[in-house]
């Protein structure tokens, strides 16, 4: 904390297909911003900034999000071996905009049947 920032290196977009290969390859590793910082040994919030500032590297940090969201997405609904439901809910919905539905008009209850006045002609 508080050193010079990492400069970023083209060769570095390369890196990221890398780790997705690796965890892809590995069936129980799911990417993460937090495991590709771990495997580059760069601080935090670099790799955001750097996601901001060089569009290339910015999609493909989009596809490591994707390929987070379908992993824990199928794992959580094929029951994959290593799979914590909770947990994959949880980052699903914190980290995917995913969330639970709810009816907040109705309270989930049948609707009154509609009332109708005037004549009938």
């Amino acid at each position: 904390a508080g050193g010079r920032p990492i400069e970023y290196k083209p060769e570095y977009n390369q890196m990221v297909i890398e780790y997705l290969n690796y965890c892809s390859s590995h069936k129980k590793a799911l990417p993460t911003i937090e495991g590709l910082e771990i495997r580059m040994g760069i601080s935090d919030n670099a790799i955001l900034d750097w996601s901001k500032q060089f569009p290339e590297f910015g999609a493909t940090i989009e596809l490591l999000k994707k390929k987070q969201k379908e992993k824990l997405s199928t794992d959580g609904l094929y029951n994959g071996k290593y799979t914590n439901a909770n947990m994959a809910m949880f980052l699903l919905k914190n980290n995917h905009g995913m969330k639970d539905r709810t009816d907040i008009t109705t309270n989930d209850k049948d609707l009154p049947a509609p009332i109708y006045g005037g004549s009938a002609k």
